[in-house]
């Protein structure tokens, strides 16, 4: 712990309160609930010498930050597009992958590949961001793609950013009267980023056809509701006029498991990144819950092993561990 404080400390300095309690403009802007959508924040700032930030960061016109050290400044900056810190706030961002970073499941990897080197155009990219629940984007220029212009964007700069509400936004939990069938990450992001794609009627499951029931249909196939939300457990009520897919647009991960009225029921991957459960027509609650493969396994494990030290120690009590070997005597 101390060579951690030792090494990190002038990397990450103490702040006051005011760089976390800071709300920036922005926020006003949006509608709706935490939770029911995302903000992406496609701004990218060149990084300056922190002897420089003072020359483009008008930090004076926010008394808030004027006692932020330097090191912290363009951090700051940051914040207030909400390109780092979004969480503070209660709201969830859209995270932007580095390419040289592997570490995540490569489902969630294909997106970013699909938005920075495949997507032919800016409305596509738009339209993929809001089947992934964004409703707003903050850009750091003004364009003319399919997004809704709501207001300019102070960035600390006298050039503003500019905040757009999305048109193919999607809510984050719908039922899907349409399933659609494909293990082509390709072809399940160029669907998901047309125009033309009713998002709110149709589900991709990554699998190939007949791995689970398919539904086919027009028209709504219900409504859904997020009625309970904790970081490892969601309840959704859910109406279904016909059988079909109810859509969370949460991340999918092989640790949720889910049940539809206490029954338990395999969770698919849908539309390239978040999860679904097939439901027959009617009233349904749905609980997605998260549990750790292998966590009760190594339950049993230790609790075996522990078992074993205490029986080896109740047959010999004397045993310390610093003995040696017994003398005899011939």
């Amino acid at each position: 712990m101390i060579q951690l404080v030792a090494a990190g400390f002038r990397a990450n300095p103490s702040v006051p309160p005011s760089f976390y309690e800071y709300v920036p403009p922005v926020v006003s802007r949006f509608e709706g609930s935490p939770g029911t959508y995302r903000v992406a924040s496609l701004t990218r700032f060149s990084t300056a010498p922190s002897s420089d930030l003072q020359g483009y960061v008008n930090f004076q016109s926010i008394p808030e930050a004027a006692t932020i050290p330097p090191i912290a400044q363009g951090v700051f900056r940051q914040k207030l597009v909400l390109a780092t810190g979004s969480m503070v706030q209660h709201i969830e961002g859209s995270l932007n992958l580095d390419f040289d970073d592997r570490s995540l499941p490569p489902f969630l990897y294909d997106v970013w590949i699909y938005i920075l080197r495949q997507a032919p155009d800016a409305l596509r990219i738009d339209c993929l961001l809001g089947r992934t629940n964004v409703k707003y984007i903050i850009r750091p220029t003004r364009d003319i793609s399919g997004a809704r212009l709501v207001s300019e964007v102070f960035n600390g700069s006298p050039q503003p950013s500019y905040l757009y509400e999305n048109l193919c936004f999607v809510p984050r939990a719908y039922v899907a009267g349409t399933s659609i069938f494909t293990t082509s990450p390709l072809e399940t992001l160029s669907q998901m980023a047309t125009p033309a794609f009713d998002a709110s009627e149709n589900v991709i499951l990554a699998a190939d056809p007949g791995a689970s029931l398919a539904v086919q249909g027009s028209g709504p196939a219900g409504r859904v509701e997020v009625t309970e939300r904790q970081p490892n457990r969601v309840i959704l009520t859910a109406h279904l006029s016909r059988p079909g897919y109810v859509v969370l647009l949460d991340r999918f991960d092989s640790n949720w498991h889910a049940r539809i009225d206490g029954r338990e029921v395999p969770v698919l991957r849908a539309n390239q990144l978040f999860r679904a459960v097939y439901a027959e027509r009617g009233q349904h609650v749905i609980l997605y819950y998260y549990r750790q493969q292998g966590l009760l396994a190594g339950m049993f494990i230790s609790a075996l092993a522990l078992v074993a030290l205490l029986w080896v120690y109740l047959r010999n009590p004397d045993f310390t561990g610093h003995g040696g070997p017994t003398e005899t005597s011939c």
